[in-house]
């Protein structure tokens, strides 16, 4: 997931929708034009049969579970911001999204942006749990 080029000035947040378009931003953040790249998170999900179209798949629906709780972001200078309030793309993909077994499955989320945000390049210690159950 990709938040762009972070310009801050007062507290703010930027919301990357996992079915694309521009970011929308809150507060007193903007991205810088130039350079600025964002995107939501795009995971394969695999049910595991080697993506063969002519194994009928006999699942009936898939549930998704995203985090529940913030991540935390670092430039490893000391200076945090937090990402929460996960979305998915699975509603708009329906089940027919899977039905040969493989699909895409995209996540945003909402960046929190603090007043004068320190520069630098913010990362994850550990990355963020999703998990898909075929039933």
């Amino acid at each position: 997931m990709y938040f762009g080029n972070i310009i801050s000035g007062n507290a703010g947040t930027i919301q990357i929708s996992p079915e694309g378009g521009l970011p929308v931003m809150t507060g007193g953040v903007s991205l810088q034009t130039k350079n600025s790249v964002f995107s939501a998170a795009s995971f394969l999900i695999n049910d595991g049969l080697a993506n063969n179209p002519t194994i009928r798949r006999y699942f009936k629906g898939y549930s998704i579970t995203l985090p529940a709780e913030a991540v935390l972001l670092s430039n490893g200078r000391g200076s945090t911001m937090s990402v929460s309030n996960f979305t998915s793309n699975a509603s708009a993909m329906g089940l027919n999204g899977f039905l040969t077994g493989t699909g895409y499955l995209n996540i945003g989320a909402t960046l929190y942006v603090n007043a004068s945000q320190s520069l630098g390049q913010y990362s994850s210690t550990s990355p963020f749990p999703v998990t898909v159950n075929f039933y």
